[in-house]
């Protein structure tokens, strides 16, 4: 998926590239979909009431959803960190004291829906905004 970690993507396309059975057609049919795959993922918020980076968190929480959290739950949490950080001041992501506090609000409104593995949650949410809400 798009939020997972480019760099385990890349190694997966190039480990798939690198496979000696296939012909240089198949090579590129494997290169030309994960191309496809890229911008499907890129439009996938479209047709949703949530804005890419609200999307985005939303994947994130879909990924380890405690079973008595709703959706709607789930989509109010993404847009409540989404506003958050989007809010956050500017150079939030090289001051410790704003990145501390961030996290804090976070895993209290992760922890109010029942998520298991709070620490780790926190860090994938903040791993994806410090990509998509740095403001320098």
């Amino acid at each position: 998926p798009r939020y997972a970690k480019f760099s385990d993507r890349l190694k997966k396309l190039l480990e798939a590239m690198d496979d000696a059975q296939l012909t240089w057609a198949e090579k590129l049919k494997v290169a030309e979909t994960y191309a496809q795959d890229l911008e499907a993922e890129a439009n996938a918020h479209q047709g949703t009431d949530l804005s890419e980076t609200e999307y985005g968190v939303l994947q994130i929480l879909y990924a380890v959803k405690p079973e008595e959290a709703s959706d709607d739950a789930l989509v109010a949490l993404a847009k409540i960190v989404d506003a958050l950080y989007r809010s956050a001041p500017p150079l939030w992501t090289e001051k410790q004291e704003a990145r501390k506090s961030l996290r804090q609000v976070v895993r209290l409104k992760v922890f109010e829906l029942g998520f298991a593995d709070i620490a780790g949650l926190t860090d994938q949410i903040e791993d994806f905004a410090l990509k998509w809400f740095r403001k320098d």
